[in-house]
């Protein structure tokens, strides 16, 4: 068991998100019922998994550990993209500009959120491949978080590192 020291320890933070395919479209039939996916189940699991990290730290982790500080990292297919797989347009539910609009804005809330719990929150933010376009070398991913780091710029208590690599294979 843990037995602390006289001092209150400091602890650190991980928050891993990924996956979020903004814009893509799963219909109960695709699925024989068993699940959908869109923009507003989007942003309903979002505001779960938001919830889910508030009542984590500052429910339970708080009352043992002193947690100043916070490491969150986004690792990619936050876009679902256009044009990845055949007949791709027939799964979306957002145009691409809209699922980076929209979705900047979603993401930027989240952690402006999770930032408002800790001292310093450093924010790894790396492309995935639904971020590719077939037609150009642009990652849409890449745009999205450069939407983010200007959405976050007056946070002091955000440093955004944004990944060189094209996406995260």
């Amino acid at each position: 068991y843990y037995i602390p020291d006289t001092e209150a320890d400091e602890e650190l933070a991980f928050i891993h998100t990924a996956d979020f395919h903004i814009g893509e479209l799963v219909r109960p039939s695709d699925t024989a019922g068993l699940s959908s996916y869109n923009f507003e189940i989007f942003q309903q699991r979002r505001q779960i998994f938001q919830n889910a990290i508030d009542k984590i730290i500052n429910g339970l982790l708080r009352q043992v550990f002193t947690i100043k500080n916070c490491i969150m990292t986004c690792l990619g297919d936050t876009t679902t993209g256009e044009d990845v797989f055949p007949k791709q347009m027939n799964r979306i539910d957002l145009p691409l500009m809209q699922q980076i609009f929209r979705g900047a804005v979603e993401i930027a809330n989240m952690i402006l959120f999770f930032s408002g719990m800790f001292e310093h929150l450093w924010l790894y933010l790396i492309p995935g491949n639904h971020g590719r376009t077939k037609t150009t070398d642009i990652n849409t991913d890449i745009i999205l978080y450069m939407f983010l780091a200007a959405y976050l710029r007056h946070q002091p208590n955000i440093d955004i590192v944004i990944s060189d690599s094209d996406y995260c294979g």
